[in-house]
This record gives structure tokens, C-alpha cells and sequence, in this order.
């Protein structure tokens, strides 16, 4: 996650919806939070899922 998707979060919100956000570190959960979502998943790297925004 490069950047929480802020305004997809307040179309969900407009609707009723709550918005969770998966996440790998300290710096993605701050963007989460501050663009507004409404649950965290903290993902380890070794969660066994694609978790990277971007591929190395």
C-alpha cells in the first residue's frame, strides 16, 4: 500500500460501510488511519499472500 486510498474510504463510509485495510508496517497503518480506515490487519512477510504494493 502506497497510499491508503482516501477517497474510496469516504465512498465506503458514505454507504454505511466500514473500510479494513491490510498492512506491513508502522508507516502504512499511519496512512491507513489518517486517510480513515476503520480496522487494521497487521501482515507479517511471511504471511504466505502477495503483500507488497509494488514488485522489487
Amino acid at each position: 500500500m502506497e497510499q491508503a486510498p482516501g477517497d474510496l474510504i469516504k465512498r465506503a463510509h458514505d454507504a454505511g460501510i466500514l473500510w479494513i485495510q491490510q498492512v506491513m508496517d508502522v508507516r502504512q497503518a499511519e496512512q491507513a488511519v489518517g486517510a480513515g480506515a476503520d480496522v487494521i490487519v497487521a501482515l507479517r512477510r511471511t504471511a504466505g499472500t502477495y503483500t507488497r504494493s509494488t514488485p522489487s
